[in-house]
């Protein structure tokens, strides 16, 4: 099939035509209510984690007076722990690890 550059011109001038025929009756037609915009809010609680949480984030890793304090008392000999907590904490450490 063979096309002739005279009916090409044909096809550009009907679409031409059709797309300002097209523009002009969006012009013309009523405009679209705006669009509301999302909306987000936050309540109390969730105020409150993102406190809890960025305090958190912002505490040292490690209490330095803290570990100063328990090194100073271990070379002093100040530091002692009953031999039921320390029963305790085997204990507890044995239940978690048949748990895991």
């Amino acid at each position: 099939m063979i096309i002739s550059s005279q009916q090409i011109q044909s096809v550009l001038k009907t679409y031409g035509q059709q797309l300002k025929t097209g523009a002009a009756a969006r012009d013309k037609g009523p405009t679209p209510p705006p669009v509301e915009k999302d909306k987000m809010t936050i309540s109390e609680e969730g105020r409150a984690f993102q406190l809890a949480l960025k305090a958190a984030k912002e505490a040292p890793e490690v209490r330095e007076s803290r570990v100063a304090a328990l090194k100073q008392a271990v070379s002093d000999g100040s530091y002692n722990v009953s031999d039921a907590d320390i029963a305790e904490k085997m204990l507890g450490r044995s239940l978690v690890d048949k748990i895991k």
